[in-house]
Parts: C-alpha cells; sequence; structure tokens
C-alpha cells in the first residue's frame, strides 16, 4: 500500500494507551469505517513502525489485536489483509474517532439516551478542548425517543 495514509493520523503522547494499543485502534478505525476496504492490504510492519516511530515489534503487537479480532487475516510472506467478512458488529468509538479527524463534523444521532453517545463523544470532545483535534464545525442531530408514549 503506497497511497497517502494520511487518515491513520499519529500517536498521541498524551494517550496512556499503549503504542500497540493506539495503532490498532487507529487501523480499527480506518477498517470499519472503510477507508480500508475489505480484502485491502494494509501497510508493511516497517512501514507501520516507520510512520509510528515505534519497533517492528510493537507493530506487530498492534496486528495480533485486530488478527484475534478477526479483522484482518496475515498471511505469512504476503502481509496482512483486511478479512472480508468482518465477525464483529460495528461499534460508535470508530466512526466517532474517524469523523473528528475530519474538517466538518456531522453526527446524526438516534436512541434511547443521550447518554450513549455523550459516552461516545466524549474522548474526542477532550481533544478538541486540548487542541489535539481542530475541525472547523461540529453538528451534531439527535433524535432521543419519548418513553412516556408506547
Amino acid at each position: 500500500m503506497t497511497e497517502n495514509l494520511d487518515f491513520l493520523g499519529q500517536l498521541d503522547p498524551d494517550d496512556p494507551k499503549q503504542a500497540s494499543q493506539q495503532i490498532a485502534n487507529k487501523l480499527r478505525a480506518a477498517i470499519l469505517t472503510r477507508r480500508l476496504e475489505p480484502g485491502d492490504k494494509l501497510p508493511s510492519q516497517p512501514d507501520l513502525a516507520t510512520r509510528y516511530g515505534v519497533a517492528r515489534e510493537t507493530v506487530k503487537r498492534a496486528l495480533e489485536i485486530l488478527r484475534t479480532e478477526r479483522l484482518i487475516v496475515t498471511r505469512q510472506g504476503s502481509g496482512a489483509f483486511v478479512r472480508a467478512q468482518t465477525q464483529l458488529a460495528v461499534e460508535l468509538r470508530p466512526h466517532i474517532e474517524a469523523a473528528f479527524e475530519r474538517p466538518h463534523v456531522t453526527i446524526d444521532f438516534a436512541g434511547f439516551s443521550g447518554e450513549t453517545l455523550r459516552d461516545a463523544v466524549a474522548e474526542a470532545l477532550d481533544k478538541v478542548r486540548s487542541g489535539r483535534l481542530a475541525p472547523e464545525t461540529i453538528a451534531v442531530r439527535v433524535l432521543i425517543s419519548d418513553m412516556t408514549v408506547p
């Protein structure tokens, strides 16, 4: 994979998570939001190690996390590829993370409680407040069910 990988972002030095977990999170978000499509080859371990300034062993641990989650498959000598069919349900967090890396954030949310949305966006909003993310606009539409009506 030689095209522009800016969508993978950089590691956050203030994030308490280990580098391997941060790398896995970035790759997971790219897979679940279809920036990396099923069948796509992931960047090589040396390329990811160089991009993130980490040891290759750190990248191997990140890829092992994704392999355990059944998001990728690895082929000896060929590299790692996005699995054709993922077995996990898609969560909100990768979509929220990807949205807040764009200049214009738009979120449409429907649910039984605004707490679900609050929990999903809390980390991204903390990064905006601290200046680590700087979208130009943030638009949120919320549809909450009226639980008093059958």
